[in-house]
């Protein structure tokens, strides 16, 4: 794991700014980015030979194909008038029969962001549950999928981002996730020192950087790297195609501007630089390394001379790059200085970097890496954050990224095997006449569908021909440029390549979205190379190494706090889900671990549904940055939240979009100060009401508070501070024990039912990790608001769902908590 550090490159002539993202050309170069010390003995690799066809692929590097593919950076045709008009049709006809079925089921959107998801996003990209997504095994290439109607189908995986191809752990490495589980806890940061701090130097030594420090979740990653830095003297500004967690950060900072320029358009964000550079002592630039929605990569060239001309901070979120592009998977520079040896660019352009560990490393958690001029602030705000809330990255990510970093050997090898299929598969789909967004080499298949409906129809006849694709439109893409995004991985065989390939014809075949019936496709022959005896030496090292840093933390802890009923949920959850969940819901898929813990958490709350978070902070600050919205019917909007609520509520607000965002007005932590805000509040204006369930000991507090606010519109968000188990409306169950720990909470006022009205909506928010310190949060109450929050809560939309076997654990916890209520009953 000793990465050596690479040499800088500096001196560059400056270079036109350009418009567009990078071609990148497969060409035979050498990486010049960073090395690492354990380079594959070449006398122990057995290579096939190559084979006469210009289709066939020897898995060495200088074999890769020489192709210009032209169709790199992909410009999409202008819709048509005909094509406006149908879409209109479809929309109209969605909408009228959900509002029908609405009517019905009296399940009203409550927010415009609300009604498109409830009455365009939801029904077309669903199906009426033919195309819902749930995972019925391991995140492998192909595996059994079960949808809303309950039927099975065995499927490719091309909706993960396994691209490194490391899900599918070794035995070696089952075995140390075992062990860590049962003589560790699954996730607290202060008695796993030793695996942490291995972590941090190997992620340092991997980017050559000065530090590195983790977060639960990658989107929490730029949470932290952007408000540990930025204060008043700041200017920052991103790429207005970045990941939703850097908007949300560049706003929940406390940075004196807020900018963001066109994707790419490196002109106006040097106007922007020009406009602004004398009025601000700092200036953040924040890119991606790799933009996922389009599969490109941003010109770094052009970066560079601006740099060298602003003295700007550069940060960038290698999340999709980070061991996916790059001879040894170090991301977007090292593809850049390997396409462009001819203009290479300094391997320490970046001063931070962000990235996470759900896709490639195959775990979940968040890396900010840096210069040693950020290092005290951003452990200074990572101590801050898990102190107000936020859950640390849990043990098992620890171990999967030690056991992935250690193995530098196998990384490249998977690495030239997704190489050579992405530049395959795109030549393939081009004479097809699929249209591919994206640079050549990428392993992201964005292909275009031109509107919403078109990329839903696309998705389910991908389904229906046995592949699973995600369908991505507004807001994450332009309207008319929608599209359905296909994943490779290096896990994916030739017979693999070769069926998703044929796939993605058939389907845009029988949907109109090419014509070219006459195309035949070629077979993809990648002649794999046999593991070498490198890789055995570094795998064996490797798995001594984290063994010793367990043994070393297990003689400083008291252990796990899971009895063996939780332990064993945990095993058999791992043995069959896996490890990784491999990317967000709405895109991977769900484990049925997730949908049981949901169900398991309404039963017991007595609501009628439930979302899960991966993280206790980021969840309950997206949910009030999304009821921070305009509402329907209502002309204003007030927010009340007592003075006492916690950090995560306020950031919620500075996360909030600002356009007709609600008048945040505090009160008191008396019940009675909260009834006279209630009751100031005429009915043409919302309320959304932030109450922690502290004030319950008051009596029937919400029966009090519905019948002060009387008919008018009101949501309810109750906070459970002791995490889980202190609502439940069940006699007796103010109380939580969970193994060698006992957590008490206020009681659910149950002596009365609360009064019923139809616009009134309830949820109740609370920590698994406080309650039985695993990680993630729930949110239960109104299912009309509960399909919006999927849509609308950052925190849910656009993170990775929790591991599944650390639900597979609370899921256990719930249904024990379930046979206590069941003999308290008897």
């Amino acid at each position: 794991m000793d990465f050596k550090k690479a040499s800088t490159v500096s001196g560059l002539e400056p270079r036109k700014a350009a418009k567009q993202p990078i071609i990148i050309r497969i060409d035979q170069t050498d990486s010049i980015s960073s090395t690492d010390s354990s380079e594959p003995d070449t006398k122990e690799s057995q290579h096939a030979q190559p084979a006469c066809s210009s289709v066939a692929f020897q898995s060495s590097n200088e074999n890769l194909p020489r192709h210009s593919l032209e169709h790199d950076v992909y410009q999409p045709p202008a819709a048509k008038v005909w094509n406006k008009l149908a879409e209109s049709v479809r929309l109209a006809y969605t909408r009228g029969k959900v509002s029908l079925e609405q009517r019905e089921h009296d399940q009203k959107p409550i927010s415009v962001a609300g009604r498109f998801n409830h009455c365009y996003v939801y029904p077309l990209d669903n199906r009426s549950g033919k195309n819902e997504r749930i995972l019925l095994g391991r995140w492998a290439p192909k595996l059994e999928v079960r949808d809303g109607h309950g039927t099975r189908q065995t499927v490719i995986q091309a909706a993960s981002h396994n691209y490194a191809g490391f899900y599918n752990l070794t035995k070696g490495a089952e075995e140390l996730q075992r062990l860590a589980l049962e003589k560790l806890p699954v996730a607290d940061s202060r008695t796993v020192r030793s695996l942490e701090s291995a972590m941090h130097d190997g992620f340092a030594k991997f980017f050559s950087a000065d530090f590195c420090y983790t977060t639960s979740t990658g989107y929490g990653s730029n949470v932290l790297a952007f408000s540990a830095i930025l204060n008043q003297d700041w200017l920052v500004m991103f790429d207005d195609k970045c990941h939703n967690s850097m908007h949300v950060a560049a706003h929940l900072s406390h940075a004196g501007l807020v900018k963001k320029f066109p994707h790419g358009n490196f002109e106006r964000m040097e106007a922007i630089l020009a406009e602004y550079k004398d009025k601000f002592a700092n200036i953040l630039v924040s890119i991606e390394g790799f933009y996922s929605m389009d599969g490109t990569v941003p010109a770094l060239d052009t970066l560079v001379r601006l740099k060298q001309k602003y003295n700007f901070t550069l940060l960038a979120d290698e999340a999709h790059s980070l061991m996916c592009l790059g001879r040894t998977g170090r991301g977007c520079i090292e593809v850049w200085n390997e396409k462009h040896p001819d203009q290479p660019v300094p391997t320490d352009l970046f001063d931070l970097r962000t990235g996470t560990l759900s896709k490639s490393v195959g775990a979940i958690g968040g890396i900010v890496c840096g210069k040693s001029r950020f290092a005290a602030t951003v452990l200074k705000r990572r101590d801050e954050m898990l102190a107000s809330g936020a859950d640390p990255v849990p043990t098992s990510s620890i171990i999967q990224t030690l056991n992935v970093l250690g193995q530098p050997t196998l990384l490249q090898r998977h690495l030239r095997r997704l190489t050579a299929a992405a530049t395959f598969v795109r030549e393939e789909l081009h004479r097809a006449g699929v249209h591919v967004y994206g640079n050549a080499i990428s392993p992201i298949l964005p292909v275009h569908a031109g509107r919403p409906s078109m990329a839903a129809k696309m998705s389910y006849a991908l389904r229906k021909v046995g592949l699973l694709a995600t369908p991505v439109s507004t807001p994450a893409v332009p309207f008319w440029e929608s599209r359905v995004r296909i994943c490779l991985s290096a896990d994916h065989d030739n017979d693999t390549v070769d069926g998703l390939i044929a796939a993605i014809v058939k389907a845009a075949q029988n949907i109109g979205l090419t014509g070219n019936a006459k195309f035949e496709p070629r077979p993809f022959n990648y002649l794999d190379e046999l593991p070498t005896e490198q890789e055995r030496t570094e795998a064996r090292h490797t798995c001594d190494y984290i063994r010793q840093l367990i043994d070393q933390d297990i003689r400083r802890t008291t252990g796990t706090i899971c009895d063996h009923t939780i332990l064993d949920a945990g095993h058999a959850a791992r043995s069959r889900y896996g490890l990784g969940s491999g990317g967000a819901r709405w895109i991977t898929g769900t484990s049925e671990l997730h949908i049981q813990v949901e169900k398991l958490a309404a039963r017991l709350t007595g609501t009628a549904d439930a979302l899960t978070y991966p993280d206790s902070f980021i969840g309950l600050m997206s949910t009030v940055a999304a009821l921070s919205r305009p509402v329907i019917g209502f002309k204003k909007h007030v927010f009340l939240v007592p003075d006492s609520a916690p950090q995560a509520v306020w950031d919620g607000f500075r996360a909030a979009s600002k356009k007709r965002a609600p008048r945040v007005q505090g009160y008191g932590d008396s019940l009675d100060s909260l009834l006279e805000h209630i009751r100031s509040c005429g009915p043409a204006t919302y309320i959304t009401l932030f109450v922690d369930c502290a004030i319950n000991h008051q009596g029937d507090s919400l029966e009090t508070i519905q019948r002060a606010r009387g008919p008018a519109g009101m949501t309810i968000l109750m906070h459970d501070r002791a995490g889980a188990g202190s609502l439940w409306p069940h006699e007796g169950a103010d109380a939580l024990s969970t193994g060698s720990s006992t957590r008490t909470g206020t009681k659910y006022p149950t002596s009365t039912s609360p009064p019923t009205y139809r616009d009134h909506q309830v949820l109740v928010y609370g920590s698994f990790y406080a309650a039985f310190g695993l990680p993630g949060a729930y949110l239960v109450g109104s299912p009309a608001l509960l399909k919006e929050l999927r849509y609308t809560s950052r925190g849910y939309m656009f993170t990775t769902s929790q591991q599944p076997f650390i639900m597979g654990m609370v899921g256990a916890e719930l249904r024990r908590m379930m046979e206590r209520d069941v003999q308290k009953a008897l």
